[in-house]
């Protein structure tokens, strides 16, 4: 594919190559990854409420926001096969900002089974929009921003907009919206680069799409700006040859930016959106905060 250039910072997310070194650095943190489970503990009790009022609860609308490669949705549904769930009556639908991530979803994520899946290039501040061009208003029974992945959203006003995007999204009384945000602590417990510059050597992370392929990537930089942390790393492809010789492909900055939101932050934005209803506050642990909320 050859080098980008050296221009300005890349997004995170935003190349074939990231989205395939995204997937691999995720790989190894499980221990954050326990989000399933908060988010199936609340699609049984949509499927409870839905049952209650004589719906049917198999026909269900789950929408992940910030999909990224389709990890939360496609465990989802794995999580509800184990559990002997009726996908085939189930639409899945995940939308992220970059292309890139969402074309590596849709080529890596098997969600055989399913009545309809999609998979959208779309900002999380456009919610409402993605949900009127399909016809989903107030049809949604689940709505999950996973990953922390809030906090991307770093101004009140790109937060307001999103969560007024659920007072139209949402099935009325019984669909709900968990949205994860990611503690300042856990930072120090991820591990989306290999090492600081000034450190051991990176490590590579051999590409399984690009034969021949490895990844490094390096944290150069952490600066903060009020409430916004930017963290800036030097990410590199390299060709490996057969008789061990490298030869860079791409060498390009990236950056990586969120807002630290507060739970009085959240409370208070949440609180201050009408039709919205912020109805558990949630941390199972350290690293992050799940609030879900309903119309």
């Amino acid at each position: 594919m050859g080098s980008v250039g050296i221009e300005q910072p890349l997004d995170f997310y935003s190349s074939p190559y990231l989205a395939e070194h995204y997937d691999l650095i995720c790989a190894q943190e499980g221990s954050f990854f326990k989000d399933i489970d908060v988010f199936f503990a609340e699609l049984i009790k949509i499927r409870d409420r839905k049952r209650a009022i004589a719906q049917d609860p198999d026909e269900l609308i789950v929408i992940d926001v910030g999909t990224g490669t389709g990890r939360a949705l496609h465990s989802l549904a794995q999580r509800a096969l184990q559990n002997d769930m009726n996908i085939s009556k189930m639409t899945f639908l995940g939308f992220d900002l970059s292309q890139d991530m969402v074309d590596r979803a849709a080529e890596t994520r098997d969600l055989t089974g399913a009545g309809q899946v999609e998979w959208v290039c779309a900002s999380a501040v456009d919610l409402d929009a993605v949900v009127a061009s399909r016809g989903f208003q107030g049809k949604v029974d689940l709505i999950m921003f996973a990953d922390g992945g809030f906090l991307h959203l770093t101004t009140p006003e790109e937060g307001r907009k999103f969560l007024c995007g659920l007072e139209s999204s949402l099935r009325p009384s019984v669909g709900r919206a968990c949205v994860s945000v990611t503690s300042r602590e856990s930072v120090e417990d991820l591990h989306y680069y290999d090492a600081e510059a000034s450190k051991t050597a990176v490590v590579d992370y051999k590409s399984q799409k690009y034969p021949g392929l490895v990844y490094q990537n390096t944290l150069t930089e952490i600066k903060e700006e009020g409430a916004i942390g930017i963290s800036t790393f030097q990410f590199e492809v390299w060709k490996v040859h057969d008789d061990g010789r490298r030869e860079i492909v791409q060498s390009r900055a990236t950056q990586l930016a969120g807002r630290w939101w507060s739970q009085k932050e959240m409370t208070d934005l949440i609180g201050g959106v009408p039709g919205i209803q912020l109805i558990e506050v949630a941390a199972p642990d350290h690293r992050q905060t799940f609030y879900t909320m309903g119309v």
